[in-house]
């Protein structure tokens, strides 16, 4: 009889295990979308994102970027349990981006479609990767704790365990595993019992005796955990990430006219993060012997000013000063250089909507230009 109620209690704490597995990354996928600002979102996007984009004069446009995380989810639900870490981290470092050019009166004059991939992404790496910090080893040992606790329970003497007290100690075991202790109903007394017996194997830890703030209790020490937890979470902001991406453009005639290759470097701290980028684009000209081929590069800093809940950007601000340079095959009324002082603000109109806003100012002429974007990311 103890042997059948053991078997079935672990099968049931085992299913629970997976569940709650699956959970915890999920928890962590958003906790690493959440501390992305929308500046590193426009770069790369952990789902979808339809932006409309005025670039400039010479360059409007519709775009659409999926990782391939998100196209593969919308046809496979299971991917968290079907594919590996590795794959889901390639995954989700793969940005397919394509794009819908427009002309000067908003008509289509084209097509283009590349590819993004992050060779750096520590805000994403593994699923926010806690192992080996002091979460990860407190939260180890207060589990191995209150497992040890909730199967001596699991494994009484005659005349067993009810199958009501199984529920209430399964669900002890979810609700404490998953840093929630509450008060409980007064009827359910063995919940009562199991946080006081944790609280007593807490105290009697070397382990947690050894850490700063001794002794701890059930709650103390979920608290600590927690709080750690969070911390963590918090420094993801600051994480680098490194990309490369290339595109080939055509135009409404489906003539290939132009190819670009980006790379962009995100550095972060408190305040927000720095941004560098840099860009070449090669491109055919009307006559076939001119092609042009122009060097692009912008260097500045993007303030998160003000953030919401969940640590969610809401305001940003970055400054930004911008270099370009015609390597080949400048017109003759056009300078191969050009130097802009260019500002960007950015609002977050809701969970997935941006606006920004930017202003470029030709230092050489006085010219001021705006342009006002939209950008939508969804899926997450």
């Amino acid at each position: 009889m103890k042997k059948i109620v053991l078997i079935l209690a672990c099968a049931s704490l085992t299913i629970q295990g997976m569940a709650q597995t699956k959970q915890r990354v999920n928890a962590a996928l958003t906790a690493a979308e959440n501390s992305k600002s929308g500046n590193f979102k426009d770069i790369l996007n952990g789902f979808y994102q339809l932006a409309f984009k005025t670039l400039s004069k010479d360059e409007k446009a519709i775009e659409f970027n999926s990782s391939l995380f998100a196209f593969i989810k919308k046809h496979d639900n299971d991917i968290l349990k079907t594919r590996t870490r590795a794959d889901i981290r390639f995954l989700r470092n793969f940005q397919v981006n394509t794009k819908i050019n427009l002309d000067d009166e908003f008509n289509f004059n084209g097509y283009s479609a590349g590819f993004t991939y992050a060779i750096v992404n520590e805000r994403d790496r593994s699923f926010v990767n806690l192992t080996g910090t002091d979460y990860d080893l407190h939260n180890v040992e207060f589990k191995r704790l209150l497992m040890g606790v909730t199967n001596s329970y699991l494994i009484p003497g005659p005349p067993g365990i009810t199958a009501a007290d199984r529920s209430i100690l399964t669900e002890s075991l979810n609700t404490i595993s998953n840093d929630i202790v509450n008060d409980r109903d007064s009827g359910e007394a063995l919940y009562a019992t199991v946080v006081a017996d944790l609280d007593a194997a807490i105290a009697a830890s070397p382990y947690f005796g050894a850490l700063p703030g001794a002794p701890y209790t059930t709650v103390s020490a979920r608290a600590l955990i927690s709080g750690l937890r969070a911390t963590h979470m918090n420094n993801l902001e600051n994480k680098p990430l490194w990309t490369i991406s290339t595109d080939g453009i055509a135009d409404k005639n489906n003539k290939f006219n132009r190819i670009n290759a980006e790379t962009i470097f995100l550095a972060g701290n408190r305040f927000g993060e720095l941004d560098f980028r840099a860009k070449f684009s090669y491109a055919d000209t009307l006559a076939v012997s001119m092609p042009r081929s122009v060097i692009n590069a912008k260097l500045g800093y993007n303030f998160k000013v003000i953030k919401g809940s969940d640590n969610k950007s809401v305001l940003e601000l970055k400054g930004y000063g911008e270099y370009n340079n015609i390597l080949k095959n400048a017109l003759p009324d056009e300078k191969e250089s050009t130097f802009l002082a260019n500002a960007e603000l950015r609002v977050r109109v809701t969970d997935n909507l941006w606006i920004p806003f930017t202003i470029k100012y030709d230092i050489e002429n006085a010219n001021v230009l705006g342009f006002l974007n939209i950008s939508y990311n969804f899926g997450d």
